[in-house]
């Protein structure tokens, strides 16, 4: 929650929304954990319910309905975080693979030379100084995108994913034009 306010304080010109985000159970057996999800958020103090009925054109056995989230286009949104650094010793580095990270050296080594820095954050996908194993945790995976434009008046209100197999995320973008 803390984020989402953060990005919103940023003042990028990333495309930020308020949305509310859906879990969907479209089978009756999923329904019941996402009961017991709804019920561990509400504890927690979150903005979650479970819900019957979402603003999507089907119905579904359940949800859960974590309001006021944010939306917004990543790419254009880290391109006003890097905007906000002051330099004086912080850069950020493009299209420059890290290789190694010596911690006792506080020495970053890249294919285009060493970069020596008080404080390094690895933010990839797969760790490549993995002391977890999380490779083996791992695996390959592949997913589509499929865009089209939509009457803003018809556009669903909020962001979907199902619980299922395969994998639903439905949601909105503007792109000019309002795409689902």
């Amino acid at each position: 929650q803390a984020a989402i306010e953060r990005i919103g304080e940023l003042g990028a010109d990333c495309d930020f929304e308020r949305k509310d985000n859906y879990v969907v159970a479209q089978e009756p057996e999923e329904r019941e954990q996402l009961e017991r999800e709804a019920e561990v958020m509400q504890k927690l103090g979150l903005p979650a319910s479970f819900v019957t009925e979402t603003p999507l054109p089907f119905e579904v056995a359940g949800a859960v309905k974590l309001e006021n989230q944010a939306q917004f286009h990543p790419r254009k949104y880290l391109l006003g975080l890097a905007a906000t650094i002051p330099g004086d010793g912080s850069h950020v580095f493009e299209n420059t693979r890290a290789r190694f990270v010596n911690q006792r050296d506080s020495c970053v080594e890249t294919e285009r030379g060493n970069v020596r820095a008080a404080d390094v954050i690895l933010a990839t996908h797969l760790p490549f100084m993995d002391r977890g194993l999380f490779f083996a945790k791992a695996h390959p995976h592949r997913s589509y995108a499929v865009a089209a434009p939509l009457d803003p008046d018809k556009a669903p209100d909020g962001m979907f994913i199902n619980t299922g197999l395969p994998t639903r995320s439905v949601r909105t973008i503007r792109d000019g034009e309002r795409l689902l």
